[in-house]
């Protein structure tokens, strides 16, 4: 009898103390322990602190900390953490909260995350480190050589940031093959700015500029060709350049963080001139209503031109009528790539000896392709509608003629957004036209 008074008379004592413990807690500064809401000054109560737990203090989910993250049971700053290529002695210091040999690395794609500086390619959607779109390039009809899409590839791949060039609001920035502009090397690639140091998050591509040290179509200058300029070598060129991102939703040249998570495939031929927008799938309206369906070729797509005559969706190919950059679909699908073309011969081709190496695969087609430029291998393109290459092959269209052309010859050059081995084509012409034998020769 004497226990249960005991256990009576504790517990009753208990309750008291506790009772009085509780009405202490009422109109507690942040940090303080709490119990609800109704014990802070604040009348925010979360991990049993007023105002949320300190940094490095033991949590369960983010609203028990005062920084709002909780990483592996401890609360911490998320600005205090280092970015991807920073130096580091431990995880807990990188923002991604992986170290490996003295430097914080991002997250691989697929890997879990919370925010964009997490991953390697800066890019975090739907709690999964991605990629931007696109995630990969390819130059070369029928060749399909791999091309950066990033910064750190580019960089890996000879290219290097130009220097004398400020970064373009509609484009990002230019990259150059081993630093320098020429026309063996007439392509310009444009990033987005790399953020953190060398092993930062990469920047991604933003747009493709072909820089032509030949003829063009002078009447549309101003629209697709920017006016002329000069290289460090004091050689004029003009240029085309086709952009990747809407710059008045992104800030192309912000370096202060990476572009936000983009996966729409979005092409501009143009920016900053005739801002022409590209349709992102084959079953768009635009493109069918507004567009000239063309040939599908396997290894690139179904080709679709547009006419550069305002109002007409026909084309007559007359000089000047033909926007000079054409866009590829998979068959009923998204984009697959595009080629710029050229109204002459601009590949480095010895026509006498490299042609014959091709039709025949000679040995030395080898040596001819390693003093080729940019644009495609080969001698180019016919103008006339004969022989075993030529334009009109590429619109289905029995009225085909390029009158662009100023020596027979039309050049291209290609880049895809997929592996060219992956681009199958079921027919060539849905209109039933075949290119190769309906053709009389103009």
């Amino acid at each position: 009898m004497l226990h249960v008074f005991a256990l009576l008379l504790f517990g009753t004592l208990a309750n008291l103390i506790v009772s009085e413990d509780y009405s202490t807690l009422k109109g507690r500064d942040d940090g303080k322990f709490c119990r609800s809401d109704n014990h802070c000054k604040s009348g925010n109560c979360r991990g049993n602190r007023c105002g949320g737990r300190s940094n490095d203090s033991w949590c369960k989910t983010d609203d028990w900390c005062s920084s709002k993250n909780c990483y592996r049971h401890k609360c911490t700053i998320q600005d205090a953490y280092k970015l991807n290529g920073d130096d580091c002695s431990k995880k807990r210091e990188c923002i991604s909260h992986i170290c490996e040999n003295g430097k914080c690395i991002g997250r691989n794609k697929g890997d879990w995350c919370k925010e964009n500086n997490w991953c390697s390619s800066g890019q975090c959607l739907k709690s999964k480190c991605t990629e931007q779109w696109p995630t990969q390039l390819f130059n070369g009809a029928t060749v399909g050589l791999p091309w950066p899409a990033n910064t750190k590839d580019a960089e890996d791949q000879g290219w290097k940031k130009s220097v004398n060039e400020a970064c373009v609001s509609d484009l990002g920035e230019a990259w150059l093959y081993e630093g320098k502009r020429s026309s063996m090397h007439s392509v310009t690639l444009y990033f987005s700015p790399q953020i953190g140091h060398k092993d930062g998050i990469p920047g991604v591509l933003t747009g493709i500029q072909v820089d032509y040290y030949e003829t063009i179509m002078d009447g549309l200058v101003g629209r697709f060709f920017s006016e002329k300029k000069k290289d460090e070598d004091g050689n004029h060129y003009h240029s085309v350049a086709v952009g990747f991102r809407d710059s008045s939703k992104y800030n192309l040249c912000d370096n202060s963080k990476p572009l936000p998570a983009i996966h729409e495939e979005y092409v501009l031929i143009a920016p900053g001139m005739e801002n022409l927008r590209v349709p992102s799938h084959e079953t768009s309206s635009d493109l069918t209503e507004n567009w000239h369906e063309g040939s599908c070729i396997p290894g690139m797509g179904v080709h679709w031109f547009k006419s550069a005559e305002t109002g007409y969706k026909n084309l007559t190919y007359k000089r000047n009528s033909v926007v000079p950059v054409v866009p590829m679909y998979i068959p009923g699908g998204s984009i697959s790539g595009l080629f710029f073309w050229a109204p002459q011969k601009m590949q480095v081709w010895d026509n006498e000896i490299c042609t014959p190496a091709l039709f025949q695969r000679l040995p030395n087609l080898g040596e001819c392709f390693t003093k080729c430029n940019f644009w495609d291998y080969g001698p180019g393109l016919n103008q006339k509608n004969d022989g075993p290459l030529f334009m009109c092959a590429n619109t289905c269209d029995d009225k085909c003629y390029f009158e662009d052309s100023n020596d027979g010859i039309i050049n291209t050059m290609h880049f895809f957004f997929y592996p060219i081995n992956t681009l199958q084509c079921p027919e060539t012409c849905r209109n039933g036209f075949n290119p190769f034998t309906d053709y009389s020769v103009y």
